[in-house]
Formats: C-alpha cells, sequence, structure tokens
C-alpha cells in the first residue's frame, strides 16, 4: 500500500509540473510524425537517434527544475495585457525585452539553421521547438502574469477543486478518456487545402488564437467557477482543434527547417556526432555516492528495487524503493523496452548524474549504458 500511494504521488507531481499534459504533448508530436517529409524524418532521427518526437515531446518540461535549465522556465508562456487587438498584440509581443514563448521558438529556430551550431545543440533545440510549439496553442500559456496563467484561479471540474490552468492543460483532455494515439487518429486529420493554409500562418497568429481564447476564458470563469459537464461538451471541440492545429503546424516548421536536412559547417545533410558521454572519462561509485557526483560521468552498480512506467519514459529505482531510492534511472527511447527485465536485477549503468528536484538521477537512452552485472 505504501509504494502504491508513493507512485500515485509521483504521477500527481509529475503531471503538475508539465503543460497540455505530456498525453497533449505526445498527441501534438504524433500528429506531427504523420505529416513530415522525408528529409525533416531522416533530420529527426538523425538528432534525436531512437527516440521518436512522442519520447521527448515533454522533455522540456521535465528539464526546466534543472540548475542548468532554469533560465528556460520563461520560455513557456506568453504574458501580454487584455484587450489587444491582433497589431498591438503582435507589438506587445516582438517587443517585450523579457524570454518569453514566442522569443525562444525565434531562438532555437535560428540555432537549427545556423551551420556554426553543434548537432547536440541542435537536438535540444528541436526537443525545445516540440514542446513550444504545443504551448503556443495552449490558451492559458498565452494570458495574463497577475494570475500565472489561469494557476491562481480557483474552479471546480468534475466536483473536485482544481484551477483553471490545470482545466487546460490536463484535465478536459483526462475527461475524455482517450489515449493520445486515438486523439491523433481521430482529430488529427486534415485536408491539402487546410494543411497548405495552417502551415503558412506566422507563430504569432497562433498566440493570437490562444490570446483570444483565453480572453473568452476568463470572462466565462467570472460568471461561473463550477465547470461541469456542460463546460466539458462545450469546449472539448476547442482543445481538440487546438492540439490538432499544434501537430501540423509542427510539422510544417520542421519540414521548411530540415528542408536541406541538418545543415552544420559540414555542409547539407551532414551532422557532426553527438557527444557521447561514454567517451568521457567515466569513474566507478557506489549508488550512495550519487548526490556528490552531480554532472560527472560513472559507472554505478546496484539493485534496481522498482519501476515506473509514464509512456515517455520509465523509471527505475536503485538502492532502495521509492521514496527512498539513492539513484533514479530514466529510461528512453527504444532502452525502455528491456525496463521488464531489469526489476528486481542488480544492473551497471553508465552515464551523467544529474540533479532532478534535489535528487540524482542518470538518463539512459542507449542499450549500451546498462548491462546485467555478473
Amino acid at each position: 500500500m505504501k509504494n502504491l500511494i508513493a507512485s500515485i504521488f509521483l504521477v500527481i507531481i509529475y503531471v503538475f509540473l508539465v503543460s497540455w499534459g505530456y498525453e497533449g504533448h505526445q498527441t501534438i508530436a504524433r500528429i506531427a510524425e504523420n505529416y513530415l517529409t522525408p528529409s525533416a524524418k531522416s533530420a529527426v532521427k538523425q538528432l534525436l537517434g531512437h527516440q521518436a518526437l512522442t519520447d521527448i515531446s515533454s522533455w522540456a518540461d521535465e528539464v526546466r527544475s534543472q540548475p542548468e535549465w532554469k533560465f528556460t522556465a520563461p520560455w513557456h508562456f506568453v504574458n501580454v495585457p487584455p484587450n489587444l487587438d491582433a497589431l498591438q498584440f503582435k507589438l506587445a509581443v516582438e517587443h517585450d525585452t523579457n524570454p518569453n514563448l514566442y522569443s525562444a521558438l525565434q531562438k532555437c529556430e535560428g540555432e537549427i539553421m545556423d551551420p556554426d551550431v553543434s548537432a547536440e545543440q541542435k537536438a535540444n533545440d528541436l526537443k525545445f521547438i516540440v514542446h513550444l510549439v504545443g504551448d503556443a496553442h495552449q490558451p492559458m500559456h498565452v494570458s495574463r502574469a497577475e494570475d500565472k496563467g489561469g494557476n491562481t484561479i480557483q474552479v471546480q471540474f468534475d466536483g473536485r477543486g482544481t484551477n483553471l490552468h490545470s482545466v487546460w492543460d490536463t484535465k478536459l483532455i483526462d475527461h475524455q478518456g482517450l489515449t493520445y494515439s486515438q486523439i491523433a487518429d481521430q482529430f488529427g486529420k486534415a485536408t491539402s487545402a487546410e494543411i497548405i493554409k495552417w502551415q503558412n500562418s506566422d507563430p504569432i497568429d497562433w498566440m493570437f488564437e490562444s490570446y483570444q481564447i483565453s480572453a473568452r476564458l476568463y470572462a466565462e470563469i467570472e460568471k461561473n467557477n463550477k465547470l461541469d459537464e456542460a463546460y466539458y461538451t462545450e469546449h472539448i471541440g476547442i482543445l481538440d482543434e487546438r492540439i490538432k492545429l499544434a501537430g501540423i503546424r509542427l510539422a510544417g516548421v520542421l519540414n521548411n527547417l530540415f528542408k536541406n536536412g541538418v545543415v552544420i559547417k559540414d555542409g547539407p545533410g551532414q551532422s557532426k556526432k553527438l557527444v557521447d558521454t561514454l567517451q568521457k572519462k567515466v569513474i566507478s561509485i557506489d549508488v550512495r555516492e550519487a548526490s556528490s557526483h552531480y554532472n560527472e560521468n560513472v559507472n554505478v552498480t546496484s539493485k534496481v528495487y522498482g519501476s515506473k512506467d509514464f509512456g515517455n519514459m520509465v523509471l527505475l529505482n536503485l538502492g532502495a524503493d521509492y521514496p527512498d531510492q539513492l539513484l533514479t534511472v530514466v529510461l528512453r527511447g527504444d532502452v525502455k523496452k528491456i525496463a521488464n527485465e531489469l526489476e528486481g536485477k542488480v544492473i551497471t549503468v553508465t552515464g551523467k548524474v544529474v540533479e532532478y528536484k534535489g535528487r540524482p538521477e542518470i538518463v539512459v537512452t542507449e542499450a549500451t549504458q546498462i548491462r546485467l552485472f555478473q
């Protein structure tokens, strides 16, 4: 029972931290994958290896609490005053001197196109673009600073207390009761004319659409903060439409960025080898020492006491069961498939120790980073 409660608590924490919920972002990524050109597909594989867009769609949320990524927290939203017309909105966003969603997208796209930027940095830029295009289409990510995008506006939904931001991040999607693949299959289709129209729009346009919707949501909540089945019925179509638009527009962004492949110094379509942590100096440590070796490449041997599958990643608890684990190993991409084989086994993990919410973890994306201890 203790382990069950702990696992549920971990899921709650994870859902609270992400925008659109990982299911929403995975849906957007899946729709985008369906509309990529062969050149874009090749570039994505070149930068992400075995990881699909769905695997990395919430990466930007997952890393932003880490010390080295905290500066990206403002990248997920745009705060603007109410009652702006399209031109006023455009000027307010473009002339905002603070980091925001729009400037972050511009930065990441610029680095993708810059031949002097490393393939490793381009991979991170790609992960941000996949996520931020989604955020641009979530209405409460283009809203007001005073209520933190609706996070401080308390409402009732499905008879439970929550806030307006969470309703649009996860609650409506959860209430729909579909998997991200089902949402993508049912609501991710578009005609050729629609694809051309939507992919030829500008990020400012996407954000202004979200801004107009959030204005409506604010006005509605002032009259009634008890959101029932009628609210769901009236608004779920808007949510599905925003997710579809985000997916198709994301595909358009990637198709344009990668029409000549991954462009770096070596020439169009050529990529420098991503930095491989296994090629760096590696030291062997005891699992109890993990928190003393942040940002170092290590070998650590310990028993796997438990695991939790979140869809886009699997967490392994080393040294003890959750929440007393001494080290968390995060499995991503194809390596997730071996998780069941590791339960209760002693393994050796090789990788870089990073800090996540004050606890050590190692992210594993290649099967060569894990081996059963003999």
